[in-house]
């Protein structure tokens, strides 16, 4: 599906479920905690039926942006976004030409930031694959198909300032930012 990163966490937390006795730890007790984009990885996990029994507390600081609005889908066009499976296939027709790609020619390769404002700037994010991702976070987030575990949600004063010149100053700006951002709401 593309969501490999999130599927290395799940290996990671299986791992950990599997050898936490032998460090002294309870694999009945594990606590995931992230900040900023590891936040954002956390409400992924919680709602990825792969990683559900694996993790029995969450602590998200600082919930970054990539968790919340609607994310691109795996075949799908989806509000704005092209289906990531075309984005890929527009790359090579399959993956062993990329394989044989230097990094330097794989990164040439990526969309420059204008082409993923959809994104807010964000060339890849985990996408709906239903599969790893069964849904957008925000839908599913307060539902029965989230991961019923103890959740605590703090945020970092100051956090994301990286971000401030790209920030609307005015009610209007706010306003056309949310539009185009979120167009069919």
């Amino acid at each position: 599906s593309g969501n490999y990163g999130l599927l290395d966490q799940i290996a990671a937390l299986r791992w950990v479920r599997a050898n936490i006795a032998a460090f002294g730890g309870n694999p009945d007790n594990v606590t995931l905690f992230g900040t900023s984009a590891g936040a954002s990885s956390q409400a992924f996990l919680l709602v990825s039926p792969l990683a559900r029994g694996l993790f029995h507390r969450a602590i998200a600081q600082s919930l970054g942006s990539t968790a919340a609005g609607p994310k691109p889908r795996l075949r799908l066009p989806y509000y704005g976004f092209a289906a990531a499976e075309a984005h890929g296939l527009s790359l090579a027709p399959d993956v062993e030409p990329l394989r044989a790609l230097s990094a330097d020619a794989g990164l040439a390769r990526l969309p420059s930031r204008g082409e993923t404002s959809g994104l807010g700037g964000l060339t890849y994010v985990p996408l709906v694959d239903g599969y790893v991702v069964p849904d957008d976070p925000a839908l599913l987030m307060g539902t029965k198909r989230q991961s019923n575990v103890p959740l605590l949600i703090g945020h970092n004063a100051d956090e994301g300032l990286f971000y401030a010149n790209d920030l609307p100053k005015t009610v209007a700006a706010f306003r056309a930012f949310v539009g185009s951002r979120f167009p069919a709401r």
